[in-house]
Parts: C-alpha cells; structure tokens; sequence
C-alpha cells in the first residue's frame, strides 16, 4: 500500500523537472525518453506534449501502472498529445532489458525523485549503462532532498560504473543544475501546494558525455 501511495503522487521534484524541461526543449523535441520510475506519468505526458519523437513510461507497480495509463488516455481525449505518443510499460530496475522498453537506445533518461534508497544505486546506474545512447544521450537526474536521498552518491556511481559496466563506454560528465528558479516558479504557480510540500531543497543534475555536456 505504502508504494501504490509513494507512487501514485506528484513529488515536488517532479513538478521542478517539467519547469526545468519547458526552458530545455532541445533535449526533448525529436528524441527518444525514457522515465524511470514514472509514477502517474506527469513527466513523460510533458514530453510527449513537448515534442518528442518516442515516449516510454515505465514504473513496477500494478496500481500505479493503471493510474499512468488513464492518465495518457485522458490527455489523448483532451488533444494535450497523439493517441501512440506515450507507452507505459511494467519495468523492474536492474533488469538493463532495452527490448522490455521497446528496443533501442535513448536520447534522455528521465528519473525523477527515484534517489531515495541507496541500495538501488547500483540498479539505476546498470539501467544508464545498458539504455542510454552512447556519446549524445543525456541523463537527467532530480531529487527532493530528504534524510536518505544522496543524490551525489548515486551520481558518482553512474559515472564509476562506466568501465565495469561490459558495454560501450558512455564517458558521462556530471553537470549539477541551479534548481531555486525553478522551485520559484513552482511556488508562484502554487504557493498553497508548494508551502504543504515544504522541500528542504532539490538537487537537479544532468549526465552527459564531455562533447555534449560542453
């Protein structure tokens, strides 16, 4: 019940990710995304809408699967995005299956407030290496920080896995990103919601290669 509830919201570090991506549309526009860990499906409905070219919506809990699922299908009703513009799709972390996902590489990995246990560090880091699209795919990593969430840990073990992880070296750069005005804007749209919320601050990073990231 606990995850169905965790999974079933829109985390502030959800809400900051879709402010960030408006002013980042190049990331976005014609690419392949994959979010992992999805959740309702708010960031890769925003993605679709944005103007990407395929659009992946993966989580592993069967409540919040159906949630992310009427909700792509109410958007197609409402003609906020095309009919075959998102797919959500049963994914288990650690299981690096890019046919599971539809085959391929991606453009952007998108997790969102998915840095809250450091055991799946290591799960999150093997699905990078395995998924993304070696020297232009880019990574977008955003957390809301809590007691747990070492968002730094997570980021430098994506980077040291590299060599070991038995693939194409990706040669990823970590690039951390100033998240205050995007939580601005989130308050002012919200303030009542965002003033509940309370964030004790988000991290926001980006991975890359050196010639993308440059």
């Amino acid at each position: 019940a606990r995850v169905h509830e965790l999974g079933t919201a829109v985390w502030e570090s959800s809400a900051v990710t879709l402010r960030w991506l408006e002013q980042h549309r190049d990331l976005v526009a014609g690419k392949s995304v994959l979010e992992l860990g999805a959740g309702p499906g708010l960031i890769a409905i925003a993605c679709a809408a944005l103007g990407a070219e395929r659009v992946v919506c993966s989580d592993n809990n069967a409540d919040v699967l159906a949630l992310a699922r009427r909700n792509v299908a109410r958007s197609v009703a409402d003609g906020i995005i095309a009919p075959s513009a998102v797919r959500v799709v049963e994914y288990c972390w650690g299981a690096a299956d890019a046919a599971a996902l539809g085959g391929g590489k991606w453009d952007l990995i998108i997790g969102a407030d998915i840095m809250y246990l450091p055991t799946l560090y290591a799960e999150i880091a093997a699905e990078v290496h395995a998924l993304l699209r070696p020297r232009t795919g880019v990574v977008l990593l955003v957390a809301t920080l809590r007691g747990v969430a070492l968002p730094e840990a997570l980021v430098q073990r994506i980077v040291d896995d590299d060599d070991a992880s038995g693939g194409e070296e990706l040669g990823l750069e970590a690039t951390w990103h100033d998240a205050a005005p995007f939580v601005a804007r989130c308050t002012e749209t919200r303030p009542e919601t965002w003033e509940r919320w309370a964030p004790k601050g988000i991290a926001m990073c980006t991975l890359a290669h050196a010639e993308v990231a440059s």
